[in-house]
């Protein structure tokens, strides 16, 4: 079964046997639990001692098989030891609870930071399952449930990347139908969640999932009307099984859910009626974007007042509150009137309770002067909106009068995003080596918490001498190739594929990855479809972490002349000209790899243990020199004993080492070593103070 949701959770548990304490991380001290307050909004607060500088700068939940869990990014386990130690305080909210749910008891440890052995449950019972580090990233296959002819993919996935949901395919015809909607957690694998009552032998898909996994919506055939097999918008809960939306016509209709709020109280999408073949109403014409709430049930929103009731619109996203929908509007020419010129044919909209569907224009686009005409008419898609309802993502494109390419459907398509405050954007192309033709893109989906867009890219091979890394996915109907690409403002658009490996360290083990569908609201995972190594089409995740230490680009955990040898090759390079990774050393992310990240990386180096401050190979005089320009510093540069200062104990292990080669176990001959100069006493003293402030002594002491 699919994870229960919290608020069952917690009520059973206060009402049931104790679930058993479990041991703590030795760098947790206490943690406390908040009960729900205004909204139905509780608050867990881990805090702890680390020693040095580390500490642990994220925590977040998720509820799997009716327990609530949480996941804390841990500090760098590889730190030197010391006696400087760093309190942490760590806060995650989590709510909001059903209303039955009036109280929560948690759990507070007392531990001694002496001796973490000694652990003491001040209060309980324990509700919070385990606390953990989150694992490495990861890339694994949903499965496909087995059958014969089977294959799945992914539509959508829960706030925190938890909860999946998608189609499972099947050519074999059976009585459960061809085609069913799943839901995938990591508890339960992967589930069938089944059709609507009397569509059997039809199909269903999963398109939008909620924020916690509780509630899925999507499209499944249901009631045999007059001959005709309809197809209904539904939404599935765990307790409450499929329930279909209905229809905003009558008769000749379908409807569809593409999307649902964070609660599952709001679904949107797009009905469409299908009147008797002699009704003179041109396709489109019947689309309307619904809203649907228990209260109001489904609610025509209508068409954008600018293209006029002559017109179709679908909803295809909602925000997380419920409150800011986005769709498209399409302008459809009338039978009964002469059509002007119109330049656009589709536009995205935002509609809210208050302002109703609200336009939002197209891209603009450079024609020259001399260009042929007629000039290509421009249609601009939504396909999400971020969680927070500022960000709308899609594809742009210019309409052929006839399709004269057969490669190219558009002379111009591209991936798109739309802020209130930049308005639109183009989002860009690959920085490919020579070989294969960038054609085209389109963006499906954005993170709100970090802003990241995922889609695919088009790329056509234009030679047999092309890298077929490149060309990851199956061909379309024009023959182009579908590479997924992740965006983000830093580093621009890349292929998901290299990402994953040179940012994360994953090996897809003869995965292609054939098209990126969704990522979460956190910005954690993405899920898609792709053919898995035996060749068969099957959803996936990724989940984007990294437990490398900064300064590994080859993530072996070390941080060694290797990785040196990396950073300085690709010293400069500008994700504007090319594509830059961890692996080439942008460990920033900040789509150079210069400097700083030079710094970074000397500030992990292993050899400093030995004195080689610079990461030269030997320990020498510029080694002397970078710890002297270096001394006082908090920065972990020219740090010999891992304490995370620069201090004349530093000093000392380039003393003792001074000579060594590394790799060799040689050294050189002896020569003078200098003394700290007297100018250094003084930078000595002011290190003093500042270590006195740290420790709680007062400067002058």
């Amino acid at each position: 079964m699919i994870a229960r949701t919290l608020a069952a959770f917690l009520l059973i548990a206060c009402t049931t046997t104790p679930t058993v304490a479990l041991e703590l991380p030795w760098w947790v001290d206490s943690v406390s639990v908040s009960p729900p307050g205004l909204g139905g909004i509780g608050a867990v607060t881990l805090e702890g001692t680390w020693i040095d500088t580390g500490a642990p700068d994220a925590i977040s939940h998720s509820v799997i098989d009716g327990q609530l869990h949480f996941s804390v990014s841990a500090p760098d386990l590889n730190v030197g030891t010391g006696d400087a130690l760093t309190p942490w305080r760590l806060t995650e909210e989590f709510g909001p609870l059903f209303a039955d749910v009036n109280e929560i008891v948690g759990s507070i440890y007392s531990v001694d930071p002496a001796d973490r052995s000694v652990r003491e449950l001040v209060s309980g019972p324990d509700l919070l399952g385990w606390i953990y580090p989150p694992p490495r990233g990861e890339f694994h296959g949903l499965g496909n449930l087995g059958g014969p002819g089977e294959s799945s993919g992914a539509y959508d996935v829960s706030a925190d990347g938890q909860v999946v949901t998608g189609q499972v395919r099947s050519n074999v015809f059976t009585s459960e139908g061809y085609n069913q909607a799943f839901a995938w957690s990591k508890s339960t694998g992967m589930v069938k969640i089944g059709l609507l009552p009397g569509g059997e032998q039809g199909m269903s898909k999963g398109l939008g999932v909620s924020a916690e996994g509780n509630y899925i919506v999507g499209i499944s055939t249901s009631k045999d009307d007059i001959g005709i097999e309809n197809q209904e918008a539904f939404r599935w809960s765990l307790g409450g099984g499929m329930e279909g939306l209905g229809t905003l016509h009558e008769g000749y209709a379908t409807s569809e859910a593409r999307a649902t709020s964070r609660n599952g109280r709001v679904v949107v999408g797009v009905d469409d009626f299908y009147p008797p073949s002699f009704a003179p109403i041109p396709p489109g014409y019947n689309q309307r974007a619904f809203r649907y709430t228990d209260e109001t049930g489904l609610e025509n929103l209508g068409t954008l007042p600018e293209y006029g009731a002559e017109s179709g619109s679908e909803a295809v996203d909602v925000s997380a509150s419920g409150r800011v929908i986005a769709g498209n509007a399409f302008r459809t020419p009338s039978p009964f009137t002469e059509e002007p010129f119109y330049l656009d044919k589709a536009q995205p909209f935002l509609w809210t309770r208050d302002a109703g569907m609200v336009g939002l224009g197209n891209p603009g686009r450079f024609f020259p002067a001399d260009a042929n005409f007629p000039i290509p008419k421009q249609e601009t898609s939504a396909a999400a909106v971020s969680a927070d309802g500022k960000t709308v993502v899609g594809v742009d494109r210019l309409l052929w009068d006839l399709n004269v390419d057969p490669v190219r459907q558009y002379p111009t398509e591209d991936a798109v995003r739309w802020t209130e405050d930049e308005g639109w954007q183009f989002l860009g192309h690959f920085q490919m080596p020579p070989g294969p033709e960038f054609v085209g893109s389109e963006a499906v989906d954005v993170s709100a918490e970090t802003g990241t867009i995922v889609g695919q890219a088009y790329l056509v091979a234009t030679d047999a001498t092309n890298s077929l890394s490149w060309l990851e996915g199956d061909p379309d109907g024009f023959g182009r190739i579908k590479v997924p690409f992740i965006w983000d403002t830093n580093r621009g658009m890349r292929p998901l594929a290299r990402v994953l490996a040179g940012d994360y360290g994953l090996d897809l083990e003869g995965w292609r990855l054939n098209e990126a569908t969704a990522i979460s609201d956190d910005g954690s995972t993405i899920v898609g479809m792709g053919r898995n190594p035996t060749g068969v089409l099957e959803a996936w995740r990724a989940v984007l972490y990294r437990d490398a230490r900064t300064g590994d680009t080859d993530f072996d955990g070390d941080v060694d002349r290797a990785d040196v040898a990396t950073v300085v090759s690709y010293m400069e390079a500008l994700s504007v000209d090319d594509e830059t990774y961890w692996m080439y050393g942008d460990f920033d992310g900040d789509g150079i790899v210069g400097e700083l990240d030079h710094q970074l990386l000397l500030a992990n180096y292993d050899g400093r243990s030995v004195g080689d401050f610079n990461a030269d190979g030997v320990v020498d005089l510029a080694d002397y020199s970078f710890w002297r320009n270096h001394l006082g510093a908090d920065t972990g540069l020219a740090d010999g004993n891992g304490d995370g200062l620069t201090t004349t104990a530093d000093y000392d292990v380039w003393k003792t080492n001074f000579g060594f080669v590394l790799g060799s176990g040689e050294t050189l001959d002896a020569a003078a070593i200098p003394e700290p100069a007297s100018v250094v006493l003084g930078v000595l003293a002011a290190l003093g103070m500042l270590m006195s402030r740290r420790a709680g002594i007062p400067a002058d002491w």
